[in-house]
């Protein structure tokens, strides 16, 4: 089962609990919020929870103690993460047709994974932009395919004030809109073309992955996703 058919019958993202419940949702026996891990995520932020989930779940880590949340995410970041929160096997093998996205970089098997699966399909035909910063639509398009969401068959009735129900991202923004997922920003924009931060992709992913429901399995530490401040 998709997380997309998931989230067909369940509405509630309340998150203000989410913080109990991850350890029990990933068998985590060793609970640790984010900020007793990272001294850049403070208790009473609302960051907190959302790392925490994805720290207990082991979706990501950092070689220092500190995991950069107001930085602008990249864009080969978010594929390797989209992989692994719906568990997406990533393979060895494949090609692509970016030039810009090199054999010798770690991120090019996630990216080829991602690409056979038409999560992703690149700047152009020829370009990815890996290590390029990540638009806020960019991120809700990538994360969505990854979960199994169909943009040709949904019907979005929900829109933020500044997005195109018939641009490519409008489905995509639509649906995040109609479930919760994100409120956008109080003047009711959502800011499409904007760098989307770090903390802000983490709290979208747990709304998507609703690691707060049980629904997300513990993770392997074999294929463990590790930021390291970039």
């Amino acid at each position: 089962i998709t997380l997309y058919r998931e989230l067909q019958h369940e509405t509630d993202y309340d998150s203000k609990d989410l913080t109990s419940k991850v350890d029990k949702s990933c068998g985590n026996t060793s609970f640790r919020t984010a900020s007793e891990r990272y001294d850049d995520v403070f208790e009473i932020s609302w960051i907190n929870p959302y790392i925490s989930a994805l720290l207990n779940c082991n979706a990501i880590s950092s070689d220092t103690n500190l995991i950069h949340p107001w930085v602008a995410s990249k864009r080969y970041e978010l594929v390797e993460l989209a992989l692994k929160v719906n568990r997406i096997k990533i393979e060895k093998g494949l090609s692509i047709p970016f030039s810009d996205v090199s054999h010798a970089k770690p991120y090019y098997n996630a990216i080829a994974t991602a690409y056979k699966h038409g999560i992703v399909d690149g700047m152009s035909k020829k370009r990815f932009a890996p290590e390029e910063n990540l638009k806020r639509e960019e991120a809700a398009k990538i994360l969505l395919s990854a979960a199994g969401f169909n943009e040709d068959t949904y019907k979005g009735t929900a829109y933020f004030t500044d997005t195109n129900p018939k641009s490519w991202s409008g489905p995509y923004l639509a649906f995040l809109k109609e479930r919760n997922i994100t409120d956008g920003y109080p003047d009711g924009t959502f800011k499409p073309y904007n760098w989307i931060n770090r903390g802000e992709l983490f709290k979208v992913i747990v709304r998507i992955a609703k690691l707060d429901k049980k629904w997300f399995p513990p993770l392997s530490d074999d294929n463990l996703l590790t930021n390291q401040g970039n």
